[in-house]
């Protein structure tokens, strides 16, 4: 079992659209001196979590509590659960599949595959045609939470990514072949 806490969806200005996934921010360091317990909750995670480690279940009510410490400050945090499939979800509700380095940050959905228009000069300008195809094809099939719900279809996205990436190397995400696809779940507070 993989449990990260990130900041709930809306609250990064980067991306433009709704995102549940993996590549978004944990908990902010806090300075507040009446806020105490969740400062040392936030050293308790940063120590545990540090270069992309995850939670396990005996970290988990500590987990929960400072979600809640946080909350009590405004601060709109999430536990996300990844597993490689759907069905090895153990505390989560699945939410959809997302493809990310290691399996716990820098994913292409997270922008929502919004390739946009090519500038001439544009360093993707080559390759325009073929994000166009990615984002037309892939987009729609994007759930409510920025997610693939169907982990053929993530496959098949991950897939094509690597074959861009074979072939017109640097152009997309670096080290494609370290990327995962994992399914999420929100566990509850």
């Amino acid at each position: 079992m993989r449990i990260r806490i990130l900041e709930e969806p809306g609250t990064c200005q980067l991306v433009q659209h709704r995102y549940y996934g993996t590549d978004r921010a944990g908990p902010p360091h806090l300075e507040v001196e009446h806020a105490s317990r969740a400062v040392e909750l936030w050293d308790w995670y940063v120590n545990l979590a540090y270069d992309g480690r995850f939670l396990n279940e005996t970290g988990l009510d500590k987990a929960k509590e400072l979600v809640s410490e946080y909350r009590q400050l405004g601060i709109m945090l999430q536990l996300v659960e990844s597993a490689p499939t759907e069905e090895a979800l153990q505390l989560g509700h699945f939410i959809g599949y997302d493809i990310a380095f290691r399996g716990y940050t820098l994913s292409p959905l997270s922008w929502g595959l919004a390739f946009g228009e090519m500038p001439s000069g544009s360093r993707w300008k080559p390759i325009g045609p073929v994000l166009q195809l990615i984002q037309r094809y892939f987009q729609p099939k994007l759930n409510e939470y920025g997610l693939l719900s169907d982990r053929a279809i993530a496959q098949f996205l991950y897939d094509v990514l690597l074959a861009v990436d074979r072939y017109c190397p640097g152009y997309l995400e670096s080290d494609l072949d370290q990327f995962e696809i994992v399914a999420l779940g929100i566990v509850d507070p």
